[in-house]
């Protein structure tokens, strides 16, 4: 259980408050819905979201990692807005440091995460039998070189600092990062149909599970409008990616569709009440 208060949000569980790692650790889930096409042509921070959340799902302390990285780019922020410090006690200098030495601890997982999502994509695809163009998943790190070392982080930091004192902007960092998501030669936003996006965002859930449970864990896979957009054999695809799951729960809003296959329990929404199909 989650519940706020005005210092701030508790986490409960079996009545014990516990630190956000934990609560993390207990119940994974990932979830498709038509609030998640930004993922497709949207905003990159949606995109970025995806790989921060697939990190932490397989290993929820790396939330540490993330928050670190807040912490310290907030306060770079700050003091940028604020016109900078130079001289002998350079505070930039100061929160360049660490935001490099963070910021490469970042991008070393971001880019893990997204190399293993490609080939669990392409397993998914090949399992299930499924006929989709090439999909590429293409990590763009900020800065390029971010992953090889502190020191070439701190070097991109420093080429950028006159701009960054100029703009009382910090320009260089993962907050700045890219996950293309190419389909055959083009962007996969702006070149698939409807039901071509709906059927990679649930392979591309089935895959985020398939990455999961080679860490040892199982999540929870929500599905809204499971059926929305998709044609019979689309469909029936669709569904062989989810088939025999331990927890998955889907909403449709034709009560024929859950009859259509068989080992599924279908339930109704009827006023404020759910009750058997």
């Amino acid at each position: 259980m989650a519940s706020w208060r005005p210092s701030g949000t508790r986490r409960i569980i079996n009545g014990k408050e516990v630190a956000l790692g934990e609560y993390l650790s207990r119940l994974p889930a990932f979830s498709w819905s038509t609030r998640d096409d930004p993922l497709l042509d949207g905003d990159p921070a949606s995109r970025r979201r995806l790989l921060d959340q697939g990190i932490v799902s397989k290993k929820p302390l790396e939330v540490e990692v993330l928050a670190r990285y807040r912490r310290v780019l907030m306060a770079k922020r700050r003091l940028l807005a604020e016109g900078g410090e130079l001289g002998p006690n350079d505070t930039i200098a100061a929160w360049n440091q660490l935001l490099a030495e963070v910021g490469c601890e970042l991008i070393r997982l971001r880019s893990a995460y997204a190399s293993e999502l490609q080939s669990a994509f392409e397993e998914t695809l090949a399992e299930n039998c499924i006929e989709l163009q090439p999909v590429d998943f293409r990590y763009r790190p900020n800065p390029a070189a971010g992953a090889e070392s502190v020191a070439d982080f701190l070097e991109a930091l420093e080429r950028e600092r006159g701009r960054e004192l100029r703009r009382k902007r910090s320009l260089v960092g993962p907050h700045r990062d890219s996950l293309e998501i190419r389909w055959g030669m083009s962007d996969i936003g702006r070149s698939a149909s409807a039901g071509e996006r709906k059927l990679f965002g649930l392979v591309l859930t089935a895959a985020r599970r398939r990455v999961l449970l080679a860490a040892g864990r199982e999540p929870i896979i929500l599905l809204d409008d499971f059926d929305a957009t998709l044609d019979g054999p689309h469909l029936e695809a669709a569904w062989r990616l989810f088939e025999g799951m331990p927890q998955v729960i889907a909403s449709s809003a034709d009560p024929g569709t859950g009859r259509r296959f068989s080992g599924v329990t279908c339930w109704r929404l009827r006023g404020h009440r759910i009750e058997p199909l």
